[in-house]
């Protein structure tokens, strides 16, 4: 386990498997980026199995920001699944999150300390430009011949006028973007990566952040080129790299007009232009959510309820959206674990970042081949993060998490040489490694059990969905989504009841609501469908409408159920009754 240089078929390897995430183009419904997830845990379990190890009490000092960090992140999920004994699909997700980011973060502070911190920034840069300019391509054929995307290679957008690449998020696809204009700066400062290719690399990636019409990919833009002027640690080559992305970006954002007009297409980046920066959406969001942390000020509502609690909670304004995340980490930390936890997690996590930042700087003095200061650029890499995580939630996502995670560790590397010790050392390496890899397979095999509730074999004859529907609870991570799909299929109204009350506590949307109504009518709970009728109500979309359309009619009123007179009396805390008697049989 112990190398002295990364090989060249060992960096080949770890470049297109740290890359593939990004490029998946399998995707199924419910989750489509279970696939990318699977393979974020697959390719850093490689990494972590092939790439150079060292001594854990080396690095402890360094790293005790983001392990206390994810010692009381961990502890407090816990403490809330136990308080409040909601299901624990959320649970094990998280804490499985938790224990990859770890295994991940020795990955980047033994790389970053190792001899071949060089060689090993330089794969990182590599698959991340490799992803990059891939899903920049298919970006631009989403948008400008989306008759080639026909999700063989390359995911068709759903977005009409704007850019997907196969990340299926316009703000995934900037994020990525990002991280591939800074690793090109990072090769070009390297010598590894020539300037005459670097700059129309460079400007086919701003030509697909303009086509993703991500805000959010636009500040981080800004960020990147202020830091470019700003910085003197980074490298003249690598800098005056990314001082041309705000030029590259104008001309992008002309050539795209221009075709634009040539072929006739609306692009979305002209409608999120005239919206301007404002998402009335959003304000609704953050002041119910301002209204949550001030009733569940010191407990918060629990990890993973923001969207069961906010639903089931009578509001005077909603929108039509159903949000299931408040994509800010600090407000979600507030609201799902109470005031003082958010506290202590974003005081910790910026002391990792202070850390890693002062880190970073010192060892700019390091000489490097090329003047590269590889933890700078790595922390520049981390920080670009920031400004999505206060605004959206990438780091949900592993694919994110983890090349996150990796920077920041890679940065805050003791700076002394470590002493390896091939023995035991080597081979918990090795078993670390195996396990992450073990663990992506299981997430596919895991997923694989609720796909067959939605989407039955295409040959043969299917089973009973009451047989599907089992199956699917016995997945860990993805029950609730087989619970989903039960309350909207089964006719039984007791089991149909069980499953949308166990489904609620993953996502509630409008389908899920009209079938939980629908059931508890059937077994005779008139009084807490009228409540849940009442919420479906102020969402306000067509199948809330269709659902309550007999109530303008005083004689259909008088005879349906939804009509009824409102129940003042219940809250979400009635609908909070999982671990039923029959808990386990239904799980």
């Amino acid at each position: 386990m112990i190398h002295q240089a990364i090989g060249k078929w060992r960096g080949n390897i770890l470049t297109l498997a740290l890359a593939l995430p990004f490029i998946c183009v399998f995707g199924i419904f419910p989750s489509p980026t279970a696939c990318g997830q699977s393979l974020s845990w697959i390719a850093w379990g490689l990494a972590v199995l092939l790439l150079p190890s060292c001594t854990l009490g080396a690095m402890a000092r360094n790293l005790k920001p983001l392990l206390i960090f994810f010692a009381v992140f961990g502890f407090a999920v816990l403490v809330s699944a136990a308080i409040l004994k909601i299901p624990l699909d959320y649970t094990y997700a998280t804490l499985g999150f938790i224990a990859g980011a770890l295994c991940v973060l020795y990955l980047g502070a033994a790389g970053g300390a190792s001899p071949q911190a060089a060689s090993l920034f330089n794969v990182i840069c590599r698959s991340l430009i490799l992803a990059g300019m891939f899903n920049a391509v298919v970006g631009i054929l989403q948008v400008y011949a989306s008759e080639l995307t026909d999700g063989t290679l390359m995911v068709e957008s759903h977005l009409r006028g704007r850019a997907t690449g196969n990340t299926r998020q316009p703000n995934h696809l900037a994020y990525l973007l990002l991280w591939s204009m800074a690793a090109i700066a990072a090769t070009v400062e390297a010598e590894v990566l020539r300037r005459r290719w670097a700059v129309p690399m460079l400007f086919t990636l701003s030509f697909a952040l303009v086509l993703s019409a991500s805000r959010t990919g636009l500040l981080g833009l800004i960020l990147l080129t202020a830091w470019a002027f700003f910085d003197p640690g980074t490298g003249r080559k690598g800098r005056n790299m990314l001082r041309l992305t705000p030029l590259l970006f104008a001309a992008a954002w002309l050539l795209a007009l221009a075709l634009a007009g040539q072929k006739g297409i609306d692009l979305g980046a002209q409608t999120r232009l005239a919206d301007g920066a404002s998402s009335p959406p959003r304000m609704v969001l953050l002041r119910d959510a301002w209204q949550l942390m001030r009733e569940h000020m010191y407990w918060g509502v629990g990890w993973g309820e923001f969207n069961f609690v906010w639903t089931l909670t009578p509001t005077a304004v909603r929108t039509k959206h159903h949000f299931d995340n408040l994509h800010n980490i600090i407000l979600q930390w507030s609201v799902e674990l109470g005031i003082p936890v958010a506290i202590m997690l974003t005081g910790l996590i910026s002391w990792a970042f202070v850390r890693a930042f002062r880190l970073s700087k010192a060892d700019s003095n390091i000489p490097r081949r090329g003047c590269l200061t590889y933890k700078r650029y790595a922390f520049l890499m981390a920080a670009l993060m920031i400004v999505p995580s206060l605004l959206e939630y990438p780091l949900w996502y592993a694919f994110f998490l983890f090349p996150t995670v990796f920077m920041l560790g890679f940065c805050l590397a003791p700076a002394a040489a470590i002493v390896r010790k091939p023995g035991v050392n080597a081979l918990g390496q090795g078993i670390v490694g195996l396990l992450m890899i073990f663990g992506g397979v299981f997430i596919a095999y895991d997923f694989s059990k609720v796909v067959q509730v939605f989407q039955p074999p295409a040959h043969g004859e299917a089973a009973p969905l009451q047989e599907r529907l089992a199956i699917g609870n016995s997945s860990v991570f993805f029950s609730n989504w087989a619970n989903y799909g039960g309350a909207r299929r089964l006719r039984t109204g007791k089991d149909a009841e069980l499953a949308a009350e166990y489904a609620s506590h993953g996502v509630i949307d409008t389908r899920l609501l009209v079938a939980w109504i629908k059931s508890l009518h059937e077994i005779g709970d008139d009084k807490r469908a009228r409540y849940l009728a009442a919420r479906l109500a102020e969402f306000n979309d067509e199948q809330a409408k269709k659902l309550l359309a007999p109530c303008k009619d005083e004689l259909s009123a008088a005879q349906a159920f939804q009509c009824g007179p409102a129940v003042d009396e219940l809250s979400y805390r009635d609908f909070r009754t999982l671990r039923w008697p029959a808990n386990e049989s239904h799980k």
